[in-house]
């Protein structure tokens, strides 16, 4: 009969108490170019604009520059 086969694990490999399921858990994994490179162009930078320091965001000065240079034809 399957009876004998539907027993409990071996003593020496059952979870301790108080602890239960894999201790170590699930790796996180790495992070893709999209979210470090969004990490990145997310950070301030300082500027100075008009004769007046302001903060923006690091993707929106990178927006800026290419728009100034596409105006002037470079």
């Amino acid at each position: 009969m399957m009876s004998a086969m539907a027993g409990k694990p071996p003593f020496h490999t059952r979870f301790r108490k108080g602890q239960s399921g894999n201790p170590k858990g699930r790796s996180k994994g790495t992070r893709n170019f999209a979210t470090i490179f969004m990490t990145a162009m997310s950070q301030s930078v300082t500027i100075t604009e008009n004769g007046k320091r302001k903060k923006i965001s690091k993707i929106a000065a990178a927006v800026t520059q290419l728009a100034n240079d596409a105006a002037r034809g470079d």
